[in-house]
């Protein structure tokens, strides 16, 4: 008799989808989207829709793998778990028996999938040698939420079940087709709603492909992007100057007017390869819903567009 379980998905991934598992006498048959879901709406990623092929493939790795020769050669023997955990610990000890705690230093990762992994240490490595410097280490979020709170402030992320409310779409240098898929519904029912998608970055992505503008920007160039936006904000009267000043967040009046001052579209135009903005869009720069947007669309004025929504959060002099 085939079961159906709801399970969630364990890959570090933001979507935290909902699982359907199909499994008959402890053998997973198939797995699938929850339909109920809101996010998941009913659809896995390519990868999990093919988990059930290598859980039980005759290629799978099932044993640990001692290495048993130089490296480089690709020797290895298994051995049981109880071998190779004995050799893991008997490594740790002479290493600490050598040179202390701090001869093995121990980086902690937080997943995106959930919060308590990093909050439960290993109690062996602990009561060793926690209390001589063994520390919980996070490299790429502490980075991520210096540039949020610099750019925004104190306020929180968007829900992203409310992008279909949105009339207009920023895709800065996502390719959502390919690792954000369950946003893309969403997406689309804003479009449905005449809301524009506007992707920047340099290739020709499925996303780009599909959107109504494309900014390729010269790679490595996105920064000049936003300073010329911002340059375009004020010198347009874009921004929302009563929010800005209710919010506690964005550039500084003085530094904002420097970098202004200082990026005006001529200049980043030739740093980042896309021509000034217009008063007016070309027609040759949009594309039908469905259809690649037209080569020209890197010489098209979406930087005005695309900068529009940002001037509600930057803090610009009077």
């Amino acid at each position: 008799m085939i079961q159906t379980i709801r399970t969630a998905c364990a890959h570090d991934c933001p979507d935290q989808c909902s699982l359907l598992a199909s499994v008959e006498d402890g053998r997973l048959l198939k797995l699938q989207g929850d339909p109920e879901h809101p996010m998941t709406a009913g659809f896995a990623c390519a990868k999990v829709n093919r988990e059930h092929e290598w859980v039980h493939s005759p290629e799978r790795v099932l044993t640990p793998l001692k290495r048993v020769g130089p490296k480089g050669e690709g020797r290895f023997q298994p051995v049981s778990w109880d071998e190779a955990l004995d050799e893991i610990v008997a490594r740790w000890q002479a290493i600490f028996a050598a040179d202390g705690p701090l001869g093995s230093p121990r980086l902690r990762v937080q997943r995106a999938s959930g919060a308590a992994e990093p909050r439960a240490p290993p109690r062996s490595l602990s009561t060793r040698s926690e209390s001589r410097g063994f520390r919980r280490a996070r490299y790429a979020t502490p980075a991520a939420e210096a540039g949020w709170d610099a750019a925004c402030g104190s306020v929180g992320g968007a829900d992203p079940e409310t992008v279909v409310e949105s009339d207009l779409v920023i895709s800065w240098g996502a390719d959502l087709l390919t690792t954000n898929v369950h946003i893309w519904p969403l997406v689309e029912r804003a479009r449905d709603r005449g809301a524009q998608l506007v992707v920047i970055e340099p290739r020709r992505s499925k996303t780009a492909e599909r959107a109504d503008w494309h900014l390729r920007v010269n790679v490595g160039t996105d920064a000049a992007l936003a300073l010329g936006m911002m340059h375009i904000l004020v010198r347009d009267g874009l921004c929302d100057r009563e929010l800005s000043r209710e919010g506690d967040g964005g550039l500084r009046p003085g530094s904002s007017a420097r970098c202004c001052r200082a990026s005006i579209p001529r200049a980043w135009s030739a740093i980042t390869g896309v021509s000034p903005p217009t008063s007016s869009a070309s027609p040759t720069c949009t594309a039908a819903r469905g259809r690649p947007s037209s080569a020209s669309a890197r010489e098209c004025p979406a930087a005005r567009t695309a900068a529009r929504p940002f001037g509600r959060w930057l803090s610009f002099p009077a």
